[in-house]
């Protein structure tokens, strides 16, 4: 979590400042910037960046891990005091801002000061480093919420759609392997003319598992994504029973096919 903390303010010093703060010709010379840990400052990169919020940057870069953010939880509550002491600015549980009066004051504030003077370039330059700081915490609330969304599901298949690399394979089912941390393609289609149809897969008397090409895919009820004329060949497994293996054919008419298994 400290490496992802770091990451974060290499983010950070990039909106408040619009650079990397580690810039090179070459990657050697990057790495050896990186593991120096010398950047240019934030507060002089830019000099309007509030001290508080330079101050959060710079933890985040420290070379040394103890010496970061233990975790982004500890990052998300010092900005979050720093948003509510400096700007009057309260974070809810779901991520937003609450109590902005102080914040629309100073924009009131600086409309009326442009009426009877000119304006300082100062003051709208930190107005504007406000803003992107607040962007910054809601980017980091988006990594945080990910992140345990992600954790959420250890243990758990998720099955998600997406394109193929071929501009024919339309579909690709896949299915991520929690054990290895890996994601195991399950069912490409072809590059066959035709439309894509979805057909189910199910067995009397409870479930069963289904195998193709040597792998478990899923437990029935199970949908099979492929195109009309595609076939494809399955094993259907249960305890106790007989495997059964079968070829599916993708037609625009048949679209449920149910089997019986046999005892041993």
């Amino acid at each position: 979590f400290q490496t992802d903390v770091w990451a974060l303010g290499v983010l950070f010093y990039e909106m408040l400042t619009g650079k990397y703060p580690f810039r090179a010709e070459g990657i050697m010379e990057l790495c050896l910037k990186i593991e120096s840990g010398e950047y240019v400052p934030v507060e002089r990169a830019n000099p309007s960046v509030p001290p508080e919020i330079a101050r959060i940057v710079k933890r985040c870069l420290q070379k040394e891990k103890n010496r970061r953010y233990q975790n982004a939880s500890e990052l998300s509550r010092e900005t979050a005091r720093v948003l509510a002491e400096k700007y009057d600015l309260t974070m809810t549980d779901s991520g937003s801002f609450t109590r902005i009066s102080s914040l629309n004051q100073t924009f009131q504030h600086e409309e009326n000061f442009v009426q009877d003077s000119p304006p300082k370039q100062t003051n709208n330059s930190r107005i504007r480093v406000i803003w992107a700081s607040l962007i910054s915490v809601l980017l980091l609330f988006c990594f945080i919420t990910i992140g345990f969304w992600a954790m959420s599901g250890e243990g758990e298949n998720i099955v998600v759609i997406s394109k193929g690399t071929n501009k024919d394979d339309i579909f690709v089912v896949k299915k991520s392997d929690s054990a290895n941390n890996r994601t195991k393609p399950l069912i490409e289609t072809s590059a066959a003319s035709g439309d894509v149809i979805d057909v189910k897969i199910d067995v009397f008397e409870g479930s069963a598992e289904i195998v193709r090409n040597g792998e478990n895919v899923g437990k029935t009820p199970f949908t099979l994504k492929g195109r009309t004329g595609e076939k494809v060949n399955i094993k259907l497994q249960r305890e106790g029973c007989k495997d059964y293996e079968t070829q599916i054919e993708f037609s625009s008419g048949k679209r449920n096919y149910t089997f019986s298994l046999q005892k041993k």
